[in-house]
């Protein structure tokens, strides 16, 4: 668990009034309503998180995410993803759909390309916080913004 002030504050703020988007699911609704209305914060080592390398990314899941499944770890009220990537200069996350949801990406270091279909184009640095909101839907990509695969340094950030 980090012990960052910042995503602490960030979080408690966050969690402490969750909301739901008026077009989500009845499903993800009566999930998030029900799971939200006595969240436990449970301290969690980083090395019992999920985890998946994928050469160019390397993820530490703290929800269950892709492969990853834990019955115990499904979210924290309407959280459900908070996701370690480390991702490899020269690579990242193309063009990809989201809708209804909300994102937050907090950068650890390096530098994260965002370029969305709104025709936002922003370089993310280290402490910076990005929030998107998907509405009825966006697609974004991401990327190390390093230009170099050789002498470029990973980019590491909570998404």
């Amino acid at each position: 668990m980090s012990t960052n002030p910042h995503i602490i504050a960030f979080l408690r703020r966050t969690l402490s009034k969750p909301t739901v988007h008026p077009n989500a699911s009845a499903r993800l609704l009566s999930t998030a309503t029900t799971a939200a209305a006595m969240p436990t914060i449970v301290a969690r080592r980083s090395k019992d998180r999920g985890h998946a390398n994928h050469g160019w990314l390397d993820s530490y899941h703290t929800f269950n995410f892709a492969d990853y499944y834990d019955p115990k770890f499904h979210g924290f009220g309407s959280l459900r993803v908070i996701n370690e990537d480390i991702v490899k200069p020269g690579f990242g996350f193309g063009k990809h759909p989201h809708k209804v949801f909300e994102i937050f990406s907090y950068l650890l270091s390096g530098e994260l390309e965002h370029k969305d279909s709104m025709g936002h184009t922003e370089v993310l640095k280290r402490g910076d916080v990005q929030f998107t909101s998907a509405g009825t839907g966006i697609f974004h990509s991401e990327h190390n913004a390093s230009k170099s695969r050789d002498n470029g340094v990973p980019v590491n950030f909570l998404q």
